[in-house]
């Protein structure tokens, strides 16, 4: 991985919230040899002190310190610990106030395999120290299972290969502090579905309804859930690069941008672009297929093995840093909601916190949390037998 300014400084422990890492927002400026220069974009040499190198740069005020105080620590915090953005809502009064940070270990690795690999530099930036948590009043905190194991500062290589061993319990509320019960995580299903998408669940009430509903989380990965109040199917798909580490700061774009070329039939349904590009390359459109045939391929898979047929999901809950941007239209023209899907469509920017909000008002539904976890089925796309012919049957668009 080449090195920049930017992780320079990251390792020093100043790091930028909500930036793009690609030279695209210009949050990253700083003033470099008496030069104005992108941090991101600049890279630096082994060989060069570093106390030089520090001397010769001056931040804008854009930049932080890791370890400054992010909120008030006497609050009740609800915490969405994500792989690229970290949400968190404290409770002033009767009110919620949100903020919304960059994860700083996202400068290092935008995937969570990546992160793994290089866990001896990132035990450098605890996230238990970055959001205080051992201050909390009192806390509710949600996430996917790895990021769990990264708030615990439990990572082991197990955790990147399958069958990914977990190190935390399944199933249970974990306690990040010791002896202190006022600051809780919601438990995870299993090594793939977290915290999040049980707090998801929990907020939009589809344990609870005798109708079908779906819940799409699309970030990094892709969860899926499909059930009501008897039965709860879950799974999870690699959506990867196209809808998060290339894409990082203007993805839900780049995705609106092909559903216009598809309608203008400029990129044909086998995905093959007609004429050259500026914004969208060919190896992009590769990329957003194989992340459009996994979600697709999951969404059918769970609907075979429930037996609950597409056409009678009567919500769908769409969430993650692209899930709520997207316009619903354009999932169809992409051909990832099937057009047998009818059902209305609901988009929470923040889906995974409003749960976490929830619990924090009335902790009791804790157990509400635990009893969605015994009730839902998992499944793990790779070792379903009919998964490689559905996905490559969901490659080309519709």
């Amino acid at each position: 991985m080449r090195k920049t300014l930017l992780h320079f400084l990251a390792e020093r422990g100043y790091y930028l919230k909500n930036f793009c890492g690609r030279g695209i927002c210009k949050k990253c400026e700083i003033v470099f040899n008496n030069k104005k220069v992108l941090a991101c974009q600049t890279e630096i040499s082994k060989i060069r002190s570093s106390e030089k190198l520090l001397k010769a740069i001056k931040l804008s005020p854009s930049f932080l310190y890791f370890f400054d105080k992010k909120f008030d620590t006497s609050d009740c915090v609800a915490i969405d610990l994500g792989t690229t953005n970290i949400r968190i809502s404290y409770q002033k009064k009767k009110r919620f106030i949100k903020k919304i940070f960059t994860n700083p270990h996202f400068l290092f690795a935008s995937d969570i395999f990546s992160r793994i690999n290089i866990y001896p530099l990132l035990k450098k930036y605890p996230l238990i120290e970055y959001l205080k948590i051992k201050e909390l009043k009192k806390g509710i905190i949600v996430g996917n299972p790895i990021m769990y194991h990264f708030l615990l500062n439990k990572i082991s290589s197990s955790l990147g290969r399958y069958p990914y061993k977990m190190l935390i319990p399944i199933g249970e509320v974990i306690y990040p502090i010791e002896n202190r019960k006022e600051v809780q995580m919601v438990p995870i299903i299993s090594s793939f579905i977290g915290g999040d998408i049980v707090a998801g669940i929990l907020y939009t009430n589809l344990h609870k309804r005798k109708s079908f509903s779906l819940l799409i989380d699309l970030g990094t990965n892709g969860e899926i859930v499909l059930g009501n109040r008897d039965k709860i199917f879950a799974s999870s798909c690699a959506a990867g690069p196209a809808f998060e580490e290339r894409f990082h700061y203007y993805g839900f774009k780049i995705i609106s941008y092909l559903a216009y070329l598809l309608k203008e039939k400029k990129v044909d349904k086998s995905g093959r672009l007609k004429e050259k590009n500026s914004w969208l390359s060919q190896k992009d459109i590769r990329e957003l297929q194989l992340a459009k045939s996994a979600i697709a391929s999951g969404i059918i898979i769970l609907s075979q093995f429930s037996q609950i047929p597409l056409n009678q999901i009567e919500r769908v809950y769409l969430t993650g840093n692209f899930g709520a941007k997207i316009n619903p239209r354009d999932l169809y023209t992409l051909g990832i909601l099937s057009k047998e899907i009818n059902g209305e469509i609901f988009s929470f920017p923040d889906l995974p916190l409003k749960g976490a909000e929830k619990i924090l008002k009335e902790n009791s539904l804790m157990k509400e949390c635990l009893e969605i976890v015994k009730k839902t089925e998992t499944f793990f796309l790779p070792e379903i037998k009919e998964f490689s012919k559905i996905f490559i049957n969901q490659i080309s668009f519709p």
